[in-house]
């Protein structure tokens, strides 16, 4: 196991922390990472030590998502002297149904896993939840927030109305209409708003956020280990037979990363490459800022300084 993904086990309380250890890239991770993630959570589902398990994150943010510094890189694209890392995954690689295929991107892929896992799963959000981070919080049995907690995923302003595997969730969560209004505009919100909506169970002041999650924890860990497994695998019966689980991931991947943009599109894996992360971060912010639609006015909006 690496120092970015932390595991323990409180044996007498019977609760297992995962903790994304990246603070200063705001826990953003590698694909390779989130692998690790997915292949992590074998360990507590065989563990009959383990009732609850926690999904935090060090420092000022939750997840913020995908590394985006080594994204273009990472999924093959680049030019110039910047080539990339590694070599593009065929269509048919990215759809293996091997048991031990945790990337975001499989049928068994990490969020899948977290949606299908045999314990109960608690999301302990606060800063960021972009992207995979949005994926876990969607994924958990139970979301707490902390105030002033941004919700989002970057993807929806790069492939629109998918960003693969949040989709399905998203719609079963908050329904058809609010879905495609967040995957259509991209637009980020704040945890008051994630609460209405139902992706957020409770929002608690920061300072409070780690206790409420521990009293959640231990609440659930009163019910007995048959009680809680046989009962996550009844409820994820019934989330299957409308759809929940499936292909979706890989279908929305393939087609995602073989758009075509046209020249006054913006392409984010171009303007990576050209201009550096932080400056094509705020260039397609500025994008939207004239509209409302950027992160800085959902913050004000949210009455966030």
């Amino acid at each position: 196991m690496s120092d970015t993904i932390l595991y323990e086990v409180d044996e007498k309380r019977k609760i297992a922390t995962i903790t994304i250890n990246k603070p200063e890239k705001l826990n953003c991770l590698r694909f390779s990472e989130f692998q690790e993630l997915g292949n992590l959570l074998e360990e507590p589902q065989a563990d009959d030590r383990v009732k609850v398990i926690i999904f935090r994150g060090e420092g000022k943010a939750f997840c913020a998502g995908a590394d985006v510094s080594t994204l273009a890189t990472d999924m093959g694209y680049g030019s110039g002297e910047k080539k990339p890392n590694v070599k593009k995954k065929r269509a048919s690689q990215r759809a293996k149904l091997r048991s031990d295929d945790k990337t975001s991107f499989g049928p068994r892929g990490m969020i899948q896993s977290i949606m299908g896992c045999n314990k109960a799963t608690i999301a302990q959000v606060h800063g960021y939840a972009y992207g995979a981070g949005f994926h876990i919080a969607l994924a958990c049995d139970i979301t707490i927030a902390a105030e002033g907690c941004m919700f989002s995923h970057a993807g929806y302003r790069l492939m629109g109305p998918s960003a693969e595997g949040s989709a399905i969730p998203l719609m079963m969560i908050v329904g058809p209409k609010r879905a495609m209004e967040m995957m259509l505009t991209g637009r980020p919100i704040e945890s008051k708003e994630a609460e209405r909506l139902g992706i957020v169970n409770k929002v608690v002041p920061l300072n409070k956020l780690e206790g409420e999650v521990q009293r959640y924890a231990e609440t659930i860990a009163l019910l007995s280990l048959d009680g809680i497994v046989i009962g996550k695998y009844a409820t994820r019966c019934a989330l299957d037979r409308m759809g929940y689980f499936g292909y979706m991931p890989v279908v929305l991947h393939n087609l995602g990363t073989n758009i075509v943009w046209d020249d006054e599109d913006f392409n984010w894996f171009k303007e990576n490459r050209d201009l550096g992360t932080t400056e094509a971060i705020r260039k397609r912010e500025r994008r939207y800022a004239a509209l409302g639609m950027d992160l800085e006015s959902a913050r004000k909006a949210a009455g966030i300084e």
